[in-house]
C-alpha cells in the first residue's frame, strides 16, 4: 500500500490546482459551435467529479482518488493473472 501513496499525493494535489476553464477539445467545440451537441454522459465521475457530491473541489478530489484507485486496482488484478499464467 505505500507504492499506492504518492501517487495518490499527486490526484491531490493535481485536483487542487485544476483548472475550471474548459479543457482543449471542449474549448476547440466551442470555437467551432458544435458544442451544444453533445450528449450529458450517466457516468458516474463523468465532468471529473462524483456527482451526488455536487461539483465542490472536494468532489474533484475524491473523483482523482477514486480514479486512482481503481487504475491500481486493475493494474494488481492484470499482475495477478499473469503470474497466474506463469508469464
Amino acid at each position: 500500500m505505500k507504492k499506492l501513496l504518492l501517487p495518490l499525493i499527486v490526484a491531490v494535489l493535481a485536483a487542487l490546482f485544476a483548472s475550471s476553464k474548459p479543457d482543449g477539445l471542449e474549448r476547440v467545440a466551442g470555437m467551432l459551435g458544435f458544442s451544444q451537441m453533445a450528449k450529458e454522459s450517466a457516468a458516474v465521475m463523468s465532468g471529473y467529479s462524483v456527482h451526488f457530491l455536487g461539483s465542490s473541489r472536494f468532489s474533484v478530489v475524491i473523483a482523482s482518488m477514486l480514479g486512482v484507485i481503481i487504475v491500481y486496482s486493475l493494474f494488481l488484478f492484470f499482475i495477478y493473472l499473469l503470474k497466474k499464467r506463469g508469464c
